[in-house]
């Protein structure tokens, strides 16, 4: 069977399925969707390390914050003029 033919009769397999047997096989399919950071699949975990690494990533100061203020941006202008300058 071709790749065209298999990707038709997989589409009229999917539209046969009721709502409730599509609704019972994405949550099969959530089940069996395993995080590589969270081996255990369950969601309170996910949810717990996606927490941690939020409050991780709040925790990391933003780059550039000086380039923000008049002075940093003077000080960026006179350091790339240096540079440019042979």
């Amino acid at each position: 069977m071709s790749t065209t033919k298999q990707k038709q009769a997989a589409r009229k397999r999917s539209t046969a399925l009721t709502t409730a047997e599509k609704n019972a096989y994405a949550k099969e399919v959530n089940k069996t969707a395993v995080n590589p950071e969270n081996p255990s699949g369950s969601t309170a975990a996910t949810s717990a390390q996606q927490k941690a690494n939020t409050a991780e990533s709040k925790a990391t100061p933003k780059q550039n914050t000086e380039l923000k203020t008049k002075e940093g941006q003077k000080a960026l202008e006179k350091d790339l003029q240096k540079k440019a300058t042979p």
